[in-house]
């Protein structure tokens, strides 16, 4: 990633407690139902009353089984529909495109901010004189507001781990990325028997080292990345095990299993 950064930087996550069961149903609706009003210019052919019906229906009268029991959920997002992880993104982004306004504009010690969902990346300035209170004061903007969300931060520091990569801050303010691994990653792949399509099961085989390889920072490939693209043996492994060598290995070029593509 290419940033020009300022002396004195640090990283930093956050993440959101429990953020679909803790939206509240009725203020979400309202605040997006403003929000797509006042900026109906940006959308001209999206149906806006048709949405927000289809949204009020969704988020309001969500029934699922229990046993033999049914039961109506009454708080929070309905889990399992398709519009909840953009209902959830723009519910917050509405609060984002006021409070970043000020500490990445007006105090400027926000320099980067990128939220997916219920995860935020930033990068922080400390700068000397009041660093500690702005640093409190952004933490607090983020939780004590009406939106009704806990969000948990962690320290600032020079190295995070942030979705799927490990981030690093150099001494000469360079951002370098590496694989982050779960230590419970348990690393489960669709059965070979699955009813997926045949696409996705070669794609567990060749797409894995590809993503992993994109992980890394460009001068990191040699020295980082070698030994997981050594791994790809591990992983046709236990395809073989799933019986993925049937259905995957024998049907797909050595030419698309190559890391370096």
């Amino acid at each position: 990633m290419s940033l020009q950064l300022p002396p004195h930087c640090k990283l930093f996550t956050a993440d959101a407690s429990s953020m679909y069961t803790n939206i509240p149903t009725r203020t979400a609706i309202t605040k997006i139902s403003k929000w797509l009003k006042d900026n109906q210019e940006q959308f001209p052919d999206l149906p806006t009353k048709a949405v927000l019906k289809a949204l009020i229906l969704i988020m309001e009268w969500s029934f699922f089984h229990f046993g033999d029991t049914t039961w109506r959920q009454l708080k929070g997002t309905a889990m399992g529909a398709p519009p909840a992880p953009p209902y959830a993104t723009i519910y917050f982004a509405i609060l984002e495109s006021i409070l970043l306004r000020s500490f990445m504009d007006s105090l400027a010690v926000l320099q980067l901010y990128r939220r997916y969902i219920d995860d935020v990346f930033g990068i922080w300035h400390c700068r000397m004189e009041d660093n500690q209170l702005l640093w409190e004061g952004f933490q607090k903007a983020m939780n004590n507001n009406e939106y009704k969300l806990h969000w948990e931060f962690t320290e600032l520091s020079s190295q995070v781990d942030f979705m799927d990569m490990t981030i690093t801050l150099t001494h000469d303010n360079k951002l370098v990325t590496t694989l982050y691994e779960k230590p419970t990653n348990l690393y489960l792949y669709i059965p070979s028997h699955s009813c997926h399509p045949p696409g996705l099961l070669s794609g567990v085989v060749i797409c894995r080292p590809r993503t992993t390889k994109r992980h890394f920072s460009p001068f990191e490939h040699q020295t980082k990345a070698q030994p997981h693209f050594e791994g790809l043996n591990l992983t046709q492994e236990y395809s073989l095990y799933q019986g993925y060598i049937q259905l995957v290995l024998l049907r797909t070029p050595k030419a698309s299993l190559s890391p370096d593509r």
